[in-house]
């Protein structure tokens, strides 16, 4: 009934923590700025918008898709495409 050996594991989660903390501060520096920020993914596909976005192109992230993305936006879609094209 008494214990002999202890057994245990311990990992360093300290660049983890940092790399929260950063992520934290980062979305806090995306949501306050007065800048309009749109995040697209590799697909073209949109992911996240900041207030300033939708405050100055009055599309909520949800109603931008659903208008047929970023695309939306541009008065020459055709222009855009090529542009989507290149990069990714």
């Amino acid at each position: 009934g008494v214990p002999y050996a202890i057994c245990g594991i311990s990992t360093d989660i300290t660049d983890r923590k940092r790399a929260e903390e950063s992520l934290v501060s980062f979305r806090k520096a995306i949501e306050s700025s007065s800048d309009a920020i749109g995040l697209i993914d590799i697909d073209g596909e949109e992911i996240y918008v900041n207030p300033a976005f939708v405050e100055l192109f009055e599309y909520t992230l949800a109603e931008l898709q659903a208008a047929g993305g970023i695309l939306a936006l541009y008065p020459h879609q055709a222009e855009c495409q090529k542009i989507f094209a290149a990069v990714n």
